[in-house]
């Protein structure tokens, strides 16, 4: 038994490996390590092209792994391609208005802060550091 997977991002990015032995990701429990980067199963899959000779058996299917965590690949895959297109545009920057209630209701946290005293309120609201920097690490055309 084998099944293939594509690497979405790290040393990897953009490559695919074959288990063999394995029957599929659900006895992987937890991910695993290539070269000394672990890897997750982002539960996403995608079709292969049969490239290899016809006597290879080729698996239909490749299962997407991450080297980040999970729960960030599939907070970015909930939203709009609009949304993820605009976050990605300045990803330090504040949040636009326009997919504020989106991501507030994907369930991401926001921050905000303001002077009380003499500001009305906040001037934008703003991700997470380490979200910031997984949308830098991970370019619109690279993210699956």
């Amino acid at each position: 038994m084998s099944f293939g997977v594509y690497f979405i991002d790290g040393p990897h990015a953009g490559t695919k490996a074959r288990f063999t032995g394995v029957n599929s990701p659900e006895d992987m429990i937890g991910g695993f390590d290539r070269n000394r980067v672990h890897y997750e199963f982002t539960g996403t899959v995608q079709p292969t092209e049969r490239r290899d000779p016809p006597d290879r058996r080729v698996p239909e299917v490749v299962w997407d792994v991450t080297k980040d965590p999970v729960e960030l690949f599939r907070w970015w895959q909930s939203l709009t391609p609009s949304t993820r297109a605009a976050l990605s545009a300045d990803p330090a920057g504040p949040v636009p208005s326009e997919c504020l209630t989106e991501v507030i209701g994907s369930g991401q946290l926001v921050s905000a802060q303001w002077w009380t005293a003499s500001d009305p309120g906040p001037n934008g609201f703003y991700l997470p550091d380490r979200v910031q920097q997984w949308i830098v690490d991970h370019p619109l055309g690279e993210q699956a």
